[in-house]
């Protein structure tokens, strides 16, 4: 038997809206596993191989880390406390050994990329991803949601540019507007609909809030014989 969890990166760091259970964040996850093998009967000698020598089988690395050996990875805790008395002593680590190389834990992870920090954003922030005019985005994460709203543009910009654009030389879409007028219009029209006191006071939720915008924009633009394709 070797240890599962349901330890998983989740969405990137900086759209994180609630935090994970602890039991789901890498490393401590593990450790919960360990220590709930001896609740189900196991002993602890017994839960530490199974989070070990038995995951390094299941790996098929058995050659190369699960057990100290000469020649295998030396990576490696050293525990203030014994975890055979109790098996909770997992969590007392006073060294990290990775490679042969002693780091501080205090310092981990060294180069973090999916473990960076957390920006704070709660769940009911959930709406703000339409907004960067939403105070708390603006107090907390203000540098995050400008990227989106960019982003958000430059995809409206990218694709409905082209439509209106082709559907124009197609004779689809009205010529007597600009096709950056009208991009300029659903733009404005997003800005200023698809924030969280607008969606809420409307009493829609955001998928409503653009199907509509679309539909007066589209409706608004299309020719007889663009309605009919």
């Amino acid at each position: 038997m070797s240890v599962g969890t349901d330890s998983y990166w989740s969405a990137a760091p900086e759209f994180a809206i609630a935090p994970k259970p602890e039991g789901q964040n890498q490393g401590m996850g593990t450790l919960m596993a360990i220590e709930g093998l001896v609740e189900l009967g196991m002993t602890p000698a017994q839960a530490i191989v199974a989070g070990t020598k038995n995951g390094a089988i299941a790996c098929h690395r058995l050659d190369q880390f699960g057990t100290l050996e000469k020649g295998k990875s030396a990576d490696l805790v050293i525990l203030d406390a014994d975890p055979l008395a109790d098996i909770h002593n997992i969590r007392k680590v006073r060294s990290v050994m990775i490679a042969g190389r002693m780091v501080d834990p205090a310092t981990l992870p060294e180069r973090p990329v999916l473990s960076a920090r957390q920006s704070p954003l709660t769940a009911r922030n959930r709406p703000l991803l339409f907004t960067p005019d939403a105070a708390e985005m603006q107090q907390k994460a203000p540098d995050v949601f400008k990227l989106v709203e960019r982003r958000r543009a430059e995809v409206i910009q990218r694709y409905m540019g082209k439509f209106f654009a082709d559907g124009q030389r197609l004779g689809m879409v009205r010529k007597d507007v600009p096709a950056r007028l009208i991009i300029e219009i659903l733009l404005a029209m997003v800005q200023s609909i698809m924030n969280p006191p607008k969606m809420e006071e409307l009493g829609m939720m955001p998928k409503e809030g653009y199907t509509g915008i679309l539909k007066i924009v589209l409706e608004g633009a299309l020719t007889t014989k663009g309605r009919k394709m």
